[in-house]
């Protein structure tokens, strides 16, 4: 266990008042309810898991302030000053992923301006851009900024999404892939991207599904939990519901993602084998600029175990997916 019963009637107290380590949280974005019950078993350092006791959305509690997320976004984040997150071919791999991205989304819809929220390294705008359309970036520091802006010369706006100057009505497209739940105020965020869209302008927002059958499966060693930075644990019905009352129309849900489905399985299937150590083998594919080599060597068990579960994760991801409970979602919305 992560934590006792004694610990766990804390955090049930101070969630029912709203307040962490002297933190006020927020209330939930699902259903705008102020009490959220701890979940046993949840703590990550500092941090725990805990469920909205109204409509059961999960959040990281407490939330880091604005200054301590933009501060989980430098430089190291991203690989460094090599800008490079991942070792060797991997590095390709992920380059190709957000290449064969850009292309699938002006295939579906037709060139104009598009704004990429927390988009990294820019590598998807710089596809965009190549297929002729006007591209826009946000990052949370100049630090996570640097790459996309210096290195590819993308315009970027630097801070949080929904207290950027952007004029209303201004894109065609807002990307969020794999972003939204790393952001405070995400009701603020889908009011800011529906004010920046065009009237039938689209938002395509893409996130970890806890919905998913491996999300339920592995529990707290799932993956995509990656807490601190994920600050709210969506499923494809939260966000659903969170798009329209905000004014936009799913028209699209997709469920199948090679990059991020089939690793989901084999990584938390590996935490579940091994929990101390916890994600080792994508420690261990990270590009190491620092030098930290031996603080990211997988577990001998996990190590005999992965040519074991690799072809198993790929199995499970792709039934996951055919029966739309995929370890991620992506919802395409009309404003």
């Amino acid at each position: 266990m992560r934590g006792g019963t004694a610990r766990h009637s804390r955090f049930r107290l101070r969630a029912a008042l709203g307040y962490e380590g002297g933190v006020q949280n927020p209330p939930c974005p699902g259903c705008g309810g102020s009490q959220f019950s701890p979940l046993p078993d949840s703590e990550f350092g500092a941090y725990h898991l805990a469920r909205c006791d109204e409509c059961g959305h999960v959040a990281t509690r407490p939330e880091p302030d604005a200054a301590d997320l933009a501060a989980l976004y430098g430089q190291e984040y991203y690989g460094g000053p090599e800008h490079r997150r991942f070792k060797g071919p991997l590095e390709g791999l992920t380059t190709l992923f957000r290449r064969w991205r850009g292309w699938y989304i002006a295939r579906k819809l037709p060139r104009g301006t598009v704004i990429d929220v927390g988009c990294g390294r820019g590598l998807l705008l710089d596809e965009l851009r190549r297929r002729g359309w006007k591209v826009i970036g946000t990052e949370l520091s100049d630090e996570a900024a640097e790459y996309a802006r210096d290195f590819l010369g993308i315009p970027m706006k630097i801070g949080e999404f929904h207290r950027l100057d952007l004029a209303p009505g201004s894109a065609d497209v807002v990307v969020m892939w794999q972003t939204f739940e790393h952001m405070r105020e995400p009701n603020a965020v889908l009011q800011r991207v529906h004010q920046v869209l065009r009237q039938g302008g689209v938002a395509i927002v893409s996130v970890p599904n806890r919905e998913s059958w491996q999300a339920r499966f592995t529990g707290t060693h799932w993956h995509h939990l990656d807490v601190p930075h994920h600050l709210h644990h969506y499923g494809e019905s939260t966000l659903r519901r969170m798009l329209e009352r905000q004014g936009f129309r799913v028209e699209r849900v997709e469920h199948f993602n090679t990059e991020q489905n089939p690793f989901g399985w084999l990584q938390s299937l590996l935490n579940m084998m091994s929990p101390a150590g916890s994600n080792a083998l994508f420690r261990a594919l990270q590009n190491d600029p620092a030098g930290n080599g031996g603080r990211r060597r997988m577990p001998l068990s996990s190590a005999v175990a992965l040519p074991l579960l690799a072809p198993v994760s790929l199995g499970l991801a792709a039934v996951e997916s055919l029966a739309h409970r995929g370890g991620t979602v992506t919802l395409w919305a009309t404003k």
